[in-house]
């Protein structure tokens, strides 16, 4: 096999046998799925440590990993601006998950419904259903690019093959046991890409001095936090990952299967606080790889290639299956997310009367056809953060002003607008972004939230008497 020469017997065989333990560890919990709850997240169980570990593997992704890797090394320190208008919506997040916690719901779409109507769930849900499947396809295309780098094969042949594999891994385990394997691995992900492979790259660039001095020579606008992008794509992105976070639906899962609403608020702002330090290191570290290895040139490699030249053996074999569980892991959150979506917000309303045999049969099913779509639209999509990108900048669009109003705004809105304005905000961002936004310098995004955000309060009234989202009891 071509990954022993890549790797090395050693390394490969490492490599290889953390996977089956990782598919082992999921049979294993597919044992203790017995009920609709644990795949709906019904069973409100998670604890903050949970939450925690959960929220950072899933936030440690494709576009983490590789996508945000690729931007760095392109447009330096202005790549790393939007991710903190990321954790900017995420504040918001945080600011609202007393509110969504307490009001029982299981989803966001199913927390709108509590204010608007059950018709806002569908058309809500849908909206997630877009971002989750773009962040899905996203992490497909990252296992392809390391399993290309491995030797193994083509790009697509590895979107199908690890795709495959991240199918499997959702399809078997419930909710709170893909947190459990979450948690364990965020340790070994965090450890690997955060501190290990930063640390031995910058030191061998010479330090952030040395790295530094490098661009001031080379292109001193990779210094500048806003200039390396065009202002079009930096605003476009800050406004997609504000919206988009603020309402983000896996993050909001973690926390909405809280034990109880002080742990769920608690376990988000740590969530929030932990992951707000990641980018920082693995920006630098990025733009220190022309100093380590000037001949590889793509960010999207930047973990597989420094894993591979610079790490022990054992160790190597073990950093890169710590790599590539990266993605594996938040596919398959995201996988069983857009399951939960459709199981909650489409198969349950239709079918009230259905036993959880049936129930943990649809979704599982479910899971299986979004997996394969997921895989198609990684084998045609174009690179990860873009596809990533418009999905957020769709779901932010059409559901972050919906979801803030049904917090906090006391005015009584019709289902009927709230629908029209969720569906404008995605259609509006989908269609501008490749057709007007080079032309006129306004990102989709922002025209489709303005769009969503008028539109919500036509026909809207000032009414004091409407009562706040309900608390479970």
């Amino acid at each position: 096999m071509k990954i022993f020469e890549t790797l090395g017997f050693l390394d490969g065989t490492v490599m290889i046998v953390c996977l089956l333990g990782l598919v082992v560890i999921s049979l294993i919990f597919d044992k203790k799925v017995t009920s609709s709850d644990d795949v709906t997240g019904s069973a409100k169980n998670f604890s903050i440590p949970l939450i925690v570990g959960a929220t950072v593997a899933t936030y440690m992704g494709a576009s983490a990993g590789v996508g945000n890797m690729q931007l760095f090394l392109a447009s330096g320190f202005s790549g790393l601006t939007p991710r903190y208008a990321w954790f900017v919506g995420w504040i918001v997040l945080c600011i609202m998950a007393g509110r969504l916690r307490s009001s029982g719901a299981n989803t966001l779409p199913e927390f709108i419904s509590i204010k608007y109507g059950r018709s806002t769930q569908k058309v809500s849900s849908a909206a997630a259903l877009i971002y989750t499947m773009s962040s899905v396809a996203g992490q497909f295309m990252a296992c392809g690019t390391v399993f290309y780098m491995l030797g193994l094969g083509s790009v697509k042949t590895g979107v199908i093959v690890l795709g495959i594999v991240i199918i499997v891994l959702a399809l078997f385990g419930g909710l709170k046991g893909l947190a459990v394997t979450n948690t364990i691995q965020s340790a070994f992900i965090v450890a690997i890409c955060v501190i290990i492979i930063p640390i031995i790259t910058i030191v061998k660039a010479g330090g952030i001095g040395g790295m530094t001095a490098y661009w001031q020579a080379t292109d001193p606008v990779h210094l500048d936090f806003v200039a390396g992008l065009s202002p079009t794509v930096f605003i476009g992105y800050c406004v997609s990952y504000l919206l988009c976070c603020g309402a983000e639906p896996s993050y909001a899962g973690k926390f909405l299967a809280a034990k109880d609403t002080k742990t769920g608020v608690k376990g988000s702002v740590a969530s929030l606080i932990t992951c707000a330090i990641l980018p920082i290191p693995m920006c630098i570290a990025a733009m220190c790889l022309p100093l380590v290895l000037p001949g590889v040139t793509d960010g999207s490699l930047f973990f597989p290639e420094m894993i591979n030249h610079f790490m022990p053996p054992v160790v190597k074999g073990f950093a890169m299956f710590a790599f590539l569980s990266l993605f594996l892991t938040t596919g398959d959150s995201f996988l069983q997310l857009v399951s939960v979506l459709i199981t909650n917000d489409y198969v349950k309303p239709l079918m009230p009367d259905a036993d959880d045999k049936k129930i943990v049969r649809i979704h599982r099913m479910t899971t299986v056809i979004v997996g394969i779509l997921a895989i198609i639209v990684g084998l045609v999509g174009g690179t990860i953060v873009d596809v990533m990108a418009l999905g957020a900048g769709c779901y932010g669009a059409a559901v972050f002003f919906p979801l803030v109003l049904a917090c906090y705004s006391k005015r009584h809105y019709v289902s009927r607008n709230i629908n029209i304005a969720m569906i404008t905000g995605c259609v509006v961002t989908l269609i501008w972004n490749p057709l007007l936004s080079e032309a006129t310098g306004i990102a989709g995004v922002i025209v489709g939230a303005i769009c969503c955000l008028i539109i919500c309060f036509i026909g809207s009234t000032s009414d004091d008497s409407v009562p706040k989202p309900e608390k479970a009891k």
